[in-house]
């Protein structure tokens, strides 16, 4: 004769439902922080740039730190189905082109109108593009730091969420039914 013992589940887990909207709250309020320090630091790491002839011409002060200003940052919101992003842009077009409207020479100035400026960046004396270090910076300093703020949030989270209690719905994993 074989005796069937049952057991029934009681699970104590944090109610998600609580936290949704704080969650989401604290999450844009991250994002926004973060993107704000992205930006300072790309900021602070395009600067000290020296202004030298370049073949004959001399770059005027107004056209100075140009492309320093031209950097900027959006952040989608996650609507519909694309997830939450930070994106950093510099639309900055290369110098030449106002420098030529300004000269009243429309043809040269049209060469370099849709001339992307960030790309073609890079200081005296070094052979990898300032771009890509301010890529590097961002994936070795700024979104490790993004994502241990954010591991913090979630934990603290559901460190003062409060607990329910809740009883499975049966299925036919849900319970444990021993034969011995």
């Amino acid at each position: 004769m074989s005796n069937a013992l049952k057991v029934s589940l009681k699970i104590s887990i944090p109610d998600i439902e609580s936290i949704k909207g704080s969650m989401k709250r604290q999450y844009s309020e991250l994002l926004s922080k973060s993107s704000d320090d992205m930006l300072a630091d790309i900021r602070v790491m395009w600067s000290g740039w020296k202004y030298r002839p370049w073949r004959g011409l001399v770059r005027p002060g107004s056209l100075h730190n140009v492309s320093q200003a031209a950097w900027s940052k959006r952040i989608e919101d996650g609507s519909n189905e694309n997830k939450d992003l930070i994106i950093i842009s510099n639309h900055a077009i290369d110098w030449r082109a106002k420098y030529y409207a300004q000269k009243g020479k429309s043809e040269l100035s049209a060469k370099y109108e849709n001339r992307p400026y960030v790309s073609l960046v890079t200081r005296s004396g070094e052979s990898k593009p300032e771009y890509m270090k301010v890529v590097d910076m961002l994936k070795s300093q700024n979104i490790p730091e993004l994502k241990r703020k954010f591991a913090e949030s979630f934990a603290e989270a559901f460190q003062n969420t409060p607990k329910v209690n809740r009883t499975p719905k049966p299925s036919a994993t849900s319970g444990i039914t021993i034969v011995s």
